[in-house]
This record gives structure tokens, C-alpha cells and sequence, in this order.
């Protein structure tokens, strides 16, 4: 639907490739990054689908780095996608029953390649991570609701509450979220 991001300070862009069309943005930290308000489109979603996306890379994270997602500033309903300090790739969820659900991978990706991330809900009680198109991790625990209307702002290369955790290290291009879920077939194409 567009909702526009709001640019804090100026990400560094930058083409994937040499002489690609596409940019990845870099040069995150607590005071450059992208954040956008609560929205309805995402911030009633019950216990329906849900499916974030996006490629990344890094290489050489040190500490923890929220990539992207959304959640409540009190951090009772989350939803979003973290490169680890160890380099593995972890997916959030935490619904109105409070109990975090989580999907990591076991293989690490600070490795300085880019690779694709899908987290999915399918329900609040099935979620899978996959990286470039495999199924990594899965979980079948409720999560509960994810609702908060006004109350979950989303962020892309830091934490959403827009200045923890930032994603120093990586790079990030293709960020999308949407209230449908794809299938496993879907995510391999």
C-alpha cells in the first residue's frame, strides 16, 4: 500500500552490484535509519498471515542488529527479523499471549553475501524462517494475537522503537511486509 518510510538522517545507497539498477542501504546506527508509524494495515492482523521479506548482508557484526520489523515499545507484541552476534539469523514473534516465539537458523550469514530472508506467519501458531529460498527453521507454539492498533511502528536497519540494536554492518535492499503468507513453492521461486 506505500505507506511511506520516514529517512532519519541519510543511510548510505548503494547499487547491489556494479552497474545494477538496484540499491541496498547501509550506514545504519540509533540516529540514521528508516522508520515508519503504526498503521492499521499491520497493526491488527490478529492471529492471520503475516510475511516479512528482504534481502541482506554483512560480514563482521560483532554485536546484535535488528534488521526489520515492528513491535510495541514495551515489547509485548514484536515482530521482526535479527542478524544475531553469533551471525545466525533469528525471526520474532511475540503476540497478546507474551510468550516469545522464535525461528533461527543454525548456519551464520555474516559472510559479506547477500541473501534473501523470509520470516512467515501463517497462523499465530505456525511460523517458518527461510534464507535464499530454504526452509531453515519452523515452529508450531501460539504466539497469539499481533494487535495493537497505533501502537507497533516499524523500522528498517534499527530496532523499532527507531534507535536500539541498529543493523551497523549490514546492508539492506527489498524490504517489503504483507498480510499473506506464500507458500514454500512460492518462496523457492
Amino acid at each position: 500500500h506505500a505507506n511511506n518510510l520516514t529517512q532519519n538522517n541519510t543511510p548510505t545507497e548503494g547499487e547491489v552490484a556494479s552497474g545494477a539498477e538496484l540499491d541496498g542501504y547501509s550506514g545504519f546506527s540509533a540516529s540514521v535509519n528508516f522508520t515508519a508509524a503504526s498503521n492499521a494495515e499491520w497493526d491488527v492482523i490478529t492471529t492471520g498471515a503475516l510475511y516479512l521479506t528482504g534481502w541482506f548482508k554483512s560480514a563482521g557484526n560483532s554485536g546484535n542488529e535488528d534488521l526489520f520489523g515492528f513491535g510495541k515499545s514495551d515489547d509485548s507484541i514484536t515482530y521482526f527479523v535479527r542478524l544475531n552476534s553469533s551471525g545466525v539469523i533469528t525471526g520474532y514473534e511475540r503476540g497478546a499471549t507474551a510468550a516469545d516465539r522464535t525461528v533461527a537458523s543454525t548456519q551464520t550469514y555474516d559472510d559479506g553475501v547477500w541473501h534473501k530472508l523470509d520470516f512467515i506467519r501463517i497462523s499465530s501458531t505456525k511460523r517458518y524462517l527461510y534464507i535464499d529460498g530454504i526452509e531453515v527453521d519452523s515452529d508450531g507454539s501460539d504466539a497469539g494475537s499481533l494487535s495493537s492498533s497505533g501502537n507497533l511502528p516499524f523500522a528498517i536497519g534499527v530496532n523499532y522503537d527507531g534507535s536500539a540494536v541498529p543493523a551497523a554492518t549490514s546492508t539492506i535492499s527489498l524490504v517489503r511486509l504483507s498480510a499473506t503468507a506464500p507458500t514454500a513453492t512460492q518462496v523457492r521461486q
